[in-house]
């Protein structure tokens, strides 16, 4: 676990209410009391090692990064740039101790999330600031002008959003209906996530929990060969159930696989009851999946060299199919999703898309990709999306050594640079555990760049569903969660699912 992981770890520590002394001590002063060190380090007093970092935002906001670091006194990165940074117009709202999530004291002691709080039917809100709603060309942004804004759901519909909304208040059983007067209000659409096991899989650690692994030896030029995500889904477990008290609740799963055909997605609802609720699937066939790379080298690909083969042989042979998956995929009908974090992967594949283009138009896109960074400028030309499953350096292999950690060590992040080079990006979950906190790595990655708050909502949202062709017949359908404070930043509470 690495520096920037620990501090992450203490602002959410701070977001779900231990206070800030407390907070930045667990990284300061408490552990050179266990160390025994207390005597030099841990502390900003007279006489202490002068080990002082100056920070651009509270150290507790969200992304709050290093402008310069001095060990026994001596500066640690370029004085110039930090000398830049120091005198940039400050961001005043950030210098200020983050906001904390409100708590329901009994809820937080039960450790649990009150049920009603889900699928909310019926149900009024006052103080709504902002919302996203889907549109056909993505999220469209609303504010309140003024006064805020009150919402009236009734049936699970929105019926009213106005300032004045008497007239649907007027309509609804007073006796059953909850109220929610909120400070700093905001509507998001329900996120789609594209998540490593949700709905195949609950502990990691426990077979008898999961659909199981498929076979990586098996011969993937067979179209029969191809497993669907959709007959293994089970709709239980607390991955699915934290998931939809988050407000996640679009959930996109591949076949739990250790070779390079991995298999066909599917889409479906984390509330869903099972594969007969007529609402659990929102899309069965969603992208065909292969794994590129070292980890997937099995069978009749146990090589890299021989993975781009056989890949270019199945489109190939595949392009005047249009019964199965591979010509589907072939053709462009649904996209093809190469999980691969490497640069050389991510440009032999860029180079077999464009040598095949006549014959196969595939729809191309990148899963992971902690190198793909280096290739932006091609990755745009290309047409080509990227799923950045993790957007933050995480170098876990020889495949992804190159990847940028970011400001202060690095001026840029991977991400920055995508979006600089208008490369279609969006987030992904790369740990089923950490999926809740996708609100924050979106904000999280989109500080230092041009997006708008719309855009980055769309990162774990409508970007998601646009990159993996997920058509909505009713863009209503992929549900709503009202937050009291911005979900996108430490303390927001969730109000409500509808």
């Amino acid at each position: 676990m690495n520096a920037q992981h620990l501090l992450y770890e203490a602002q959410i520590g701070h977001h779900y209410g231990v206070s800030d002394e407390a907070a930045i001590a667990s990284l300061t002063s408490v552990p050179a009391v266990a160390l025994g060190m207390d005597h030099r380090i841990g502390y900003l007093r007279e006489g202490y090692d002068a080990d002082v970092v100056i920070w651009d935002s509270h150290p507790l906001a969200l992304g709050a990064t290093p402008i310069q670091v001095f060990i026994d006194g001596v500066p640690i990165f370029d004085e110039e740039t930090a000398g830049k940074k120091l005198r940039a117009k400050p961001e005043t709202e950030r210098q200020e101790v983050p906001a904390q999530r409100k708590f329901d004291e009994m809820e937080a002691l039960s450790g649990e999330f009150k049920s009603e709080k889900l699928d909310q039917s019926d149900f009024i809100a006052t103080g709504i600031q902002k919302l996203y709603l889907r549109k056909e060309d993505g999220l469209e942004s609303l504010s309140a002008s003024g006064e805020p804004l009150t919402m009236v759901v009734r049936e699970g519909k929105l019926i009213c959003l106005s300032t004045a909304c008497d007239k649907e208040i007027e309509s609804i059983d007073k006796n059953d209906t909850p109220v929610y007067r909120l400070d700093n209000g905001h509507i998001l659409p329900g996120l789609t996530v594209l998540s490593p096991g949700h709905g195949l899989l609950d502990i990691e650690s426990e077979i008898t929990t999961m659909d199981g692994i498929v076979d990586g030896n098996r011969d993937p030029t067979n179209p029969k060969h191809v497993i669907y995500a959709k007959d293994g889904l089970k709709f239980d477990g607390k991955h699915l159930e934290r998931a939809q008290k988050a407000g996640i609740l679009n959930l996109v799963t591949a076949p739990l696989s250790s070779g390079f055909l991995q298999g066909v997605s599917v889409a479906f609802k984390s509330g869903g009851k099972s594969v007969l609720d007529p609402d659990a699937v929102i899309q069965e066939e969603v992208t065909l999946h292969f794994a590129l790379g070292s980890h997937s080298n099995r069978g009749s690909t146990p090589s890299i060299s021989s993975q781009i083969a056989t890949l270019r042989d199945i489109l190939i042979n595949s392009a005047n199919d249009t019964d199965t998956v591979y010509g589907r995929a072939a053709n462009g009908k649904i996209p093809i999703a190469i999980a691969t974090h490497n640069k050389d992967a991510i440009a032999h594949l860029l180079k077999m898309k464009s040598e095949i283009a006549d014959v196969a138009p595939i729809k191309l896109v990148i899963i992971g990709g902690i190198e793909s960074y280096l290739l932006a400028k091609e990755l745009a030309a290309a047409k080509v999306p990227v799923i950045l499953a993790p957007w933050r350096c995480q170098p876990e292999s020889w495949e992804s050594r190159h990847c940028l950690p970011g400001p202060p060590i690095a001026e840029k992040t991977s991400f920055q640079i995508l979006v600089e080079h208008d490369v279609e990006v969006a987030l992904a979950a790369w740990d089923d555990g950490l999926i809740t906190t996708l609100y924050w790595e979106a904000g999280w990655a989109a500080k230092g760049t041009h997006l708008e708050e719309r855009e980055v909502v769309g990162l774990i949202s409508t970007g998601v569903e646009k990159i993996l062709g997920i058509e909505w017949d009713d863009k209503t359908a992929g549900g709503h969660v009202l937050f009291e404070g911005n979900p996108l930043d430490f303390g927001a509470n969730i109000i409500a699912v509808f």
